[in-house]
């Protein structure tokens, strides 16, 4: 990758795609969730904490991906490249910003998180030169 084929634009739009798609994705979800609709009682109350943990881990990935999708877009030369620094930032801005770690949700979603964040940045920048 030679230096003026790189441009940050492209991976802060990445991450910044990724970022407000994951919370109005979650904005949505709580709506879902908290309103009781034509029932007594609302979605939370039902649903399973656990199940919900490893949906919206899941969602996240995915959001990820499409974040390396659009930096892979608009580079790309270095596609590649510009997809792993949105999954690296990505992973540095939930464990340092949103407080995400081993003690505030279940170890097997976060060992999730951690492992298949990269890969799935990559896979959707690589996804960006085929589509």
């Amino acid at each position: 990758m030679a230096p003026r084929d790189f441009c940050p634009r492209a991976v802060v739009v990445g991450f910044v795609s990724d970022v407000l798609l994951t919370k109005l994705f979650l904005l949505g979800l709580l709506v879902v969730l908290i309103d009781p609709g034509s029932g007594s009682q609302s979605l939370i109350e039902r649903i399973q904490p656990e199940a919900l943990e490893r949906f919206c881990t899941a969602w996240g990935i995915f959001f990820t991906g499409v974040g390396g999708f659009i930096a892979g877009r608009l580079q790309p030369r270095v596609s590649l490249g510009s997809g792993l620094l949105v999954g690296v930032l990505s992973l540095a801005a939930s464990v340092l910003f949103f407080d995400w770690n081993l003690q505030s949700g279940s170890p097997d979603c976060f060992y999730a998180g951690v492992f298949l964040t990269l890969p799935a940045a990559v896979l959707g920048s690589r996804l960006s030169r085929c589509c």
